[in-house]
C-alpha cells in the first residue's frame, strides 16, 4: 500500500508502522512490536542527547551533590528527635514518595490505532504481542523504585525496626509489588467492558497494598514488622491470580489498550518538552486575563518589537512560563526547611542558571517569524530585547526565591548576604554567559 500523505517524515514513518499488511517489511507480530520499539528508542536516544547536554548534566551534578548534603543534615536533625514526634510525619513522607515510585513507568503497548481494523483478527497472538510490554514498563520503574527505597530507607529504619543490614530485603520486597502493579496493568486488556470501571481499581490496589504494608511495618510490633509488609503483598498476588484465571478467555478490550498506549505517550513526550522541543507536543499560548495588566506595563517600557514578543512567550506559552515560574516556586518551598545558609545561597544561584540554560533556546525561536523577515533584523536590538525580558523574569523569580529565604526564619544580615549573592550572579550570568550561549547556539536563517 503506498502512503501519499505529505506532512512530513515523522508521519510517514508512523503511518508505515502502522499499516503491517502489505508493505512486506512488516511479517508478523513479534516483528511488528520489534519495529516499533526500535523507533520508539530512537526518539528516546534523540531526545536524551539533547537533555542531558554539558551545561545540564553539570547542574544535574550541582543539584545532586546540594541534595545529599541536604539530605544528611536532615537526617541529623531527625535523629536528635523523640520518636514519637517524627514517627508519623516520617511514616506519612515515606508512603507518599514510595506511592509516587510506584506509579513511574507503565505498561509498554505499542499499538496503534489502525491496529483494530488490520490486525484484530490475530486474537491470542496479541496476548504475547503484550506481554513483552510488561516487562519493557517494568524495568524503568524498577529502577526509579529501587533508587527511592535506597534514599528513603534510613527514614524507615529510623522509625521503624528494620535494620540496617536489610536494604535489599526492602527493595526486594518493593520490587514484587511493583512487578505485580505491572501484571495488573497486563492484566486490565482481558477485564471485559462490563467491568470497565474496576481495571484502574484493580491496578491501584497494589500501590495501596504497598503504602498499607510500610504502615503497618512501623506500628506493629518488633516481633511481626516483616509480616506486615508480606501479608498485603500476598493478598494482592492471590487476587491477579484469580482474575487471570476468571477473565483469560474473555475477548481483549483493544480500545483500552489503544487508549492506554496514546496516554503513556502523551505523557511521555509531556516531560521531554520541558526539556526539548517535540514535534507531536502542541505548543499553546494561554491568556492569564490575570498577567493582562502587567504584561501591558511591562511591554510599554521598551518599545521594541522583539522585547514584546519575547515577553508575551515568557508569560504565556506554557512550557516558556512553566521553566522559570515552576523553579521559582520549587526553590523558594526548599528554601523554607534549609538552615545553612551557603547551601541556600547555592540552591539559588543553581536555579537561577537552570532558568538561563532552558530559555536560551528563545535567543532565536523568532528569527524565522514573517514580520521579522520582511523588516530589517537589528542583531543588536534582538540582543538586547531578549536580555531585557529575561533579566525580568529571573528578577520575578528572584523575589520569589527571597520569600522562601524569609519564611526560613534566618537573620536579617545572612538573608541579605545571599540576596546581594543572587544579584551579583545573575547579572554575571545575563551579560557574560547569555550572550556567548545564544551565538553558539545560533542557526542561519535559509
Amino acid at each position: 500500500m503506498t502512503n501519499n500523505n505529505k506532512q512530513g517524515p515523522g508521519v510517514k514513518v508512523e503511518r508505515r508502522q502502522s499499516r503491517p499488511s502489505s508493505s512486506g517489511r512488516v511479517r508478523d507480530l513479534p516483528h511488528l512490536f520489534q519495529v516499533r520499539l526500535n523507533q520508539q528508542l530512537q526518539d528516546l536516544g534523540k531526545y536524551a542527547r539533547l537533555i542531558f547536554n554539558d551545561h545540564f548534566s553539570i547542574i544535574l551534578l550541582a543539584l545532586m551533590a546540594f541534595g545529599a548534603l541536604f539530605y544528611r543534615d536532615l537526617l541529623g536533625r531527625l535523629q536528635d528527635q523523640p520518636l514519637k514526634q517524627v514517627q508519623l510525619p516520617v511514616t506519612l513522607f515515606v508512603v507518599l514518595v514510595l506511592a509516587a515510585g510506584m506509579s513511574v513507568g507503565r505498561h509498554v503497548w505499542l499499538t496503534q490505532i489502525p491496529d483494530q481494523s488490520y490486525l484484530f483478527a490475530r486474537g491470542d497472538q496479541w496476548r504475547s504481542y503484550w506481554a513483552k510490554g510488561l516487562l519493557l514498563g517494568f524495568v524503568p520503574g524498577a529502577l526509579i523504585l529501587a533508587a527511592l527505597q535506597a534514599l528513603i530507607f534510613p527514614l524507615m529504619a529510623l522509625v521503624s525496626a528494620w535494620d540496617q543490614g536489610q536494604l535489599m530485603l526492602f527493595i526486594g520486597v518493593g520490587l514484587v509489588y511493583r512487578l505485580n502493579r505491572s501484571v495488573s496493568e497486563y492484566l486490565g486488556a482481558f477485564v471485559p467492558e462490563r467491568a470497565a470501571g474496576n481495571r484502574w481499581l484493580i491496578i491501584w490496589l497494589n500501590t495501596l497494598a504497598h503504602g498499607l504494608g510500610l504502615i503497618l511495618t512501623v506500628y506493629l510490633p518488633s516481633a511481626y514488622y516483616l509480616w506486615g509488609y508480606l501479608i498485603p503483598l500476598v493478598a494482592v498476588l492471590l487476587m491477579n491470580l484469580y482474575l487471570y484465571i476468571k477473565f483469560k478467555r474473555d475477548r481483549l478490550a483493544f480500545t483500552w489498550v489503544i487508549d492506554q498506549e496514546q496516554a503513556r505517550q502523551s505523557k511521555l513526550y509531556k516531560w521531554i518538552s520541558i526539556f526539548a522541543d517535540v514535534p507531536s507536543k502542541e505548543v499553546r499560548v494561554k491568556r492569564r486575563s490575570c498577567l493582562d495588566s502587567l504584561l501591558k506595563v511591562l511591554s510599554t517600557r521598551h518599545p521594541n518589537p522583539y522585547y514584546y514578543i519575547y515577553l508575551r512567550s515568557l508569560f504565556r506559552n506554557q512550557t516558556d512560563s512553566a521553566i522559570w515560574l515552576r523553579l521559582a516556586i520549587f526553590t523558594a518551598f526548599l528554601l523554607c526547611f534549609i538552615q545553612s545558609s551557603l547551601l541556600a545561597g547555592v540552591l539559588g544561584c543553581l536555579s537561577l542558571l537552570m532558568s538561563l540554560v532552558q530559555l536560551i533556546p528563545l535567543a532565536k525561536r523568532y528569527d524565522r517569524h514573517p514580520f521579522f523577515r520582511i523588516y530589517p533584523n537589528q542583531a543588536m536590538g534582538q540582543t538586547k530585547a531578549y536580555a531585557q525580558a529575561i533579566r525580568l523574569v529571573t528578577w520575578i523569580q528572584l523575589i520569589i526565591m527571597a520569600l522562601g529565604l524569609v519564611i526560613g526564619q534566618r537573620q536579617i544580615l545572612s538573608t541579605l548576604v545571599i540576596f546581594m549573592l543572587w544579584i551579583i550572579v545573575l547579572e554575571l550570568l545575563i551579560r557574560f554567559y547569555l550572550p556567548w550561549a545564544s551565538r553558539s547556539k545560533q542557526k542561519p536563517v535559509q
